[in-house]
């Protein structure tokens, strides 16, 4: 459900006895050449550039800089607790794409920010603003001065948004008034070259190599213990969107129906659960769990496109519901295989906060060194594991 308490209540700015509704602007509607700068917005997009129109200034903004500053505000957002809203609209071809800025320029609020992304793309970024309270703001501005590009194309995101996450195959730019999206889907970063293509060539590598370990492994779960090989579970992925992950079932076929009775036990913090000795573990599950063996069928996964070999771990989609705001920023880059966590002594737990924190450090600075890194360090922290004698 959303929290519209702390958000403003829009209503008709055309209604002189609403309480909210926005007074007429002081000043006369700009001139030609106003309207004309704001639509000839150039094909670069490689500085800002506002142009006044209203009461408020039309930005052009890059993709980049668009995010960063959509970043800015979701952290006001986190740390303040009010809402954040952010609509896209589709705009209209020729000259009235100058009447539509104009007229959403004028519409919202002086805290508002209105910007173009490209030639046909008007984004508002409404502070304050929870999805409920943007969804009356665009029904009563667009209908009152019968906006041109109001209908159709009209995207809405809002942050926090306790809604599921996005479904298999949803695409965050997708939907109309009624869909809502959370803003990190607008967050997202694009994975570099370098690292799809480390991806690729890495899971294929591993899935050529390791096929009669993984025929192996297969068997052996199958023949030990009732139930299919393979566990699939859903989980958040990238900009919040569901994905299916593979593994190789390491518990029995009721462990997901019974971990709400094993809540009290968990040792791990935050909304993530763990047990060292968890009794739902099978005997073959435990050894291919020590080995890290049971993670290897998500290179399918990785070769895919829904995880990369390094990168945040997906949580499953009830513990991925249950992260704080500020925690949901790991969902900007893609989830993967290792991370920097998961390379720790595993004698040593790893508050969940600080294992967010590890999450956030890599998705701001990922490089091929910091990949290839954490790749051979994980093969370390496995052999680790496998030593006979390890000291304890």
């Amino acid at each position: 459900m959303f929290i519209a308490s702390s958000a403003p209540q829009w209503s008709d700015p055309a209604s002189p006895s609403s309480e909210t509704a926005r007074p007429a602007p002081s000043r006369p509607v700009p001139p030609p050449p106003a309207e004309a700068a704001a639509a000839s917005v150039p094909q670069s997009f490689a500085a800002p550039i506002a142009v006044a129109v209203g009461t408020v200034a039309v930005e052009s903004l890059s993709r980049e800089a668009f995010r960063a500053l959509v970043e800015v505000e979701r952290m006001r957002s986190d740390r303040s607790g009010r809402s954040l809203s952010v609509v896209t609209l589709r705009a209209p071809a020729g000259d009235a794409r100058a009447a539509m800025a104009t007229a959403w320029a004028s519409r919202v609020r002086t805290t508002d920010r209105v910007v173009w992304l490209n030639r046909d793309r008007l984004a508002l970024i409404l502070w304050d603003t929870d999805a409920d309270a943007a969804r009356r703001f665009l029904r009563s501005a667009g209908h009152a001065a019968d906006v041109p590009g109001n209908r159709g194309g009209t995207v809405l995101y809002s942050h926090p948004l306790p809604v599921p996450a996005l479904e298999p195959g949803a695409d965050p730019a997708d939907g109309g008034h009624d869909s809502v999206l959370p803003v990190e889907a607008l967050l997202v970063r694009p994975m570099p070259f370098w690292k799809r293509s480390l991806d690729v060539v890495g899971a294929l590598v591993g899935l050529t190599v390791l096929s009669p370990a993984l025929l192996a492994v297969y068997a052996a779960v199958r023949l030990t213990s009732p139930g299919p090989a393979l566990f699939v579970q859903r989980r958040a992925g990238l900009g919040g969107r569901v994905f299916h992950l593979y593994k190789f079932r390491s518990m029995t076929v009721d462990a997901e129906a019974r971990q709400a009775a094993m809540l009290t036990q968990n040792e791990q913090d935050g909304p993530a659960f763990k047990m060292e000795q968890d009794p739902r573990i099978t005997a073959v599950g435990r050894l291919i769990r020590k080995t890290s063996v049971d993670e290897l069928p998500q290179l399918w996964n990785v070769l895919k496109g829904e995880m990369s070999l390094v990168g945040p771990r997906p949580l499953p989609i009830a513990e991925a519901d249950a992260c704080r705001p500020w925690q949901r920023r790991r969902l900007t880059v893609t989830p993967g295989l290792t991370c920097g966590w998961q390379v720790q002594d595993r004698r040593m737990a790893v508050p969940f906060e600080e294992w967010v924190r590890m999450d956030l450090r890599y998705a701001r600075r990922r490089t091929v060194r910091g990949d290839l890194s954490l790749i051979a360090r994980t093969v370390a922290a496995v052999a680790r594991e496998v030593r006979p004698n390890k000291p304890r």
